[in-house]
């Protein structure tokens, strides 16, 4: 694990498994999860077509 200062704040980066890390976590204790899919899984985004409609976000 590595730790990284960033704006005055604490980032802390965890790789690994988010499914197994964040039962590993005491409740309330993280603000945000930020994943990424493995590479080379067969998903493919050329076939699936997302347009954004303008609105805000929530």
């Amino acid at each position: 694990m590595s730790l990284m200062q960033w704006d005055g704040g604490r980032i802390r980066l965890m790789p690994g498994d988010c499914r197994d890390l964040i039962s590993s976590l005491p409740d309330a204790s993280v603000d945000a999860v930020v994943t990424d899919p493995p590479y080379e899984i067969g998903f493919s985004w050329r076939t699936r077509s997302v347009s954004w409609d303008g609105s805000a976000a929530a």
